[in-house]
């Protein structure tokens, strides 16, 4: 289980090793960094047809360019062991 950074860390991980589930909230599951490994940049690559992942995603993020935005989450959507759970997140600000 992880969240953002954390997220894609337990994707990773838990498809390498194959556990049986993964929960994960907000992750990456694209990186656009030039010093990664090209086999890790896209999560698409790594699923495996085991593992259970429960992905949440944030609906209210509108940088499509942000970490966090709901197409990072929509990239493992189309596995049929993928469930992906949208919410709206919203900030909420307490005086």
């Amino acid at each position: 289980m992880g969240v953002s950074a954390g997220g894609y860390a337990s994707i990773l991980f838990g498809s390498l090793l194959g556990v049986t589930h993964v929960i994960s909230f907000i992750p990456r599951t694209i990186l656009k960094y030039n010093y990664i490994d090209e086999k890790y940049k896209d999560l698409k690559k790594i699923i495996n047809n085991k593992t259970k992942y429960i992905i949440y995603g944030d609906t209210s993020n509108k940088n499509i360019d942000g970490n966090h935005h709901i197409s990072q989450c929509e990239n493992l959507q189309s596995f049929t062991n993928v469930s992906l759970i949208k919410k709206d997140y919203i900030t909420h600000t307490y005086i």
